[in-house]
């Protein structure tokens, strides 16, 4: 994130006077009106997950807040501990989004789909939308790790129903 994002995200620290749970999911959103439509949606479910963690970090981080930092002037120390708050939060949505980023790649790479919309997006830089599973080769080792268990699976299944057939016509 550049130094323009943390300022903004700064001053609707600010702008909230102090409140204990401001309002930046529109800020997110904002950053994200350029993004990739499976981006937005991942993004708008890592924007409810920061309002989980919010609320569950809210009162050990008062905590810490009192014992911490008990010379600041209170409104001072809300507002530090707010934007510090802020930005564990935001370290770890960007983490999250880094590693659903990865699988999303790995299981693309795994069907041989486009890994940026999956063949959804007429305007795909990548694939123009033409990356639909299977439009391109699979990579054989994540297609060995990722889809041949699930064909196995459905295959030994397949065989089960078939043989309980034949076990309830010939009984």
């Amino acid at each position: 994130m550049d130094d323009n994002v943390y300022q903004q995200l700064a001053n609707s620290l600010i702008a909230s006077n102090g409140s204990q749970n401001p309002d930046l999911s529109e800020l997110f959103r904002q950053q994200l009106d350029d993004a990739d439509p499976k981006v937005k949606a991942i993004a708008n479910y890592l924007i409810k997950r920061q309002a989980e963690i919010y609320n569950s970090e809210e009162v050990d981080d008062n905590e810490e807040l009192m014992a911490a930092e008990p010379i600041l002037e209170p409104d001072l120390s809300r507002r530090t501990a707010s934007y510090n708050r802020l930005r564990r939060v935001t370290t770890k949505m960007y983490a999250e989004l880094e590693d659903l980023r990865e699988r999303n790649d790995t299981l693309a790479a795994a069907l041989g789909s486009c890994y940026l919309c999956w063949g959804e997006d007429p305007d795909c830089e990548e694939c123009q939308g033409r990356g639909k599973v299977g439009a391109f080769t699979p990579d054989k080792e994540l297609f060995r790790q990722y889809v041949a268990p699930v064909v196995q699976t459905l295959k030994i299944k397949q065989q089960a129903r078939h043989a309980r057939k034949e076990g309830a016509t010939q009984g």
